[in-house]
């Protein structure tokens, strides 16, 4: 049987600081997550560059899908975030659907383009 902890909605996500700066992140609840960054209770980095806003979030499943997938999106270089997310608004625009927001070829699009 599988643990309870580890699957259910888990969403990756990527905010714009005020000093436009990048911070990505995972979280359970999303909503709340953003509230406390913009509290500043949330990480470190954040505290000091509020608001924040969100500019894009995937949905995961597990939380190790999760969490592999913010490891890539802090690897990625700014131009290939910034890709990520013009990525993100266009299949927003033409789909709205928060589960099919982002197709999973958008990242690695995002990559290629950079090369």
């Amino acid at each position: 049987m599988p643990n309870k902890k580890l699957h259910g909605r888990y969403q990756v996500y990527l905010l714009e600081c005020a000093d436009g700066t990048y911070y990505a992140g995972s979280a359970k609840d999303l909503n709340a997550r953003i509230k406390l960054h913009n509290a500043g209770k949330g990480a470190k980095y954040v505290r000091g560059r509020t608001p924040a806003r969100l500019i894009y979030a995937r949905l995961y499943r597990s939380l190790g899908k999760a969490l592999r997938a913010e490891a890539g999106l802090k690897k990625l270089t700014r131009k290939q975030k910034e890709g990520l997310v013009k990525a993100y608004e266009n299949e927003f625009f033409l789909n709205p659907s928060w589960n099919r927001r982002l197709r999973p070829q958008a990242l690695a699009d995002a990559m290629a383009a950079e090369r």
